[in-house]
């Protein structure tokens, strides 16, 4: 079950030298995802949380939207191809249209 949930805490977690990439591989590591995939499963959160310009800028060097992206991210690095519902606000984001995208990263029908 530790595998399938996320945290995204409202307060700056994220380490500030290191990049995007870094710490969505170093969260996908504590979370369990075998090292072959994490490659795999950090393309494929940058892409859908649109942070492939900012992939490897430091995470203290991102604007407070991209920040918060990574931080979804962070929720979702379980290395499912279908990662679990998180809430995102879209105000946070700078990007009007986000919410839609973002529900891109939402599972609608758990399996069983």
């Amino acid at each position: 079950m530790q595998q399938r949930l996320g945290y995204c805490p409202q307060f700056d977690a994220l380490i500030e030298q290191m990049t995007v990439r870094e710490t969505l591989a170093m969260f996908a590591r504590l979370r369990g995802v075998d090292e072959a995939q994490i490659p795999r499963v950090v393309v494929m959160l940058v892409t859908n949380l649109l942070l492939q310009d900012h992939i490897d800028k430091q995470c203290g060097d991102l604007r407070y939207f991209h920040r918060r992206r990574t931080k979804e991210g962070v929720v979702n690095t379980n290395g499912s191809e279908q990662p679990y519902t998180s809430a995102v606000d879209p105000n946070s984001t700078g990007d009007p249209n986000f919410q839609s995208k973002a529900l891109l990263l939402s599972n609608p029908t758990p399996k069983e």
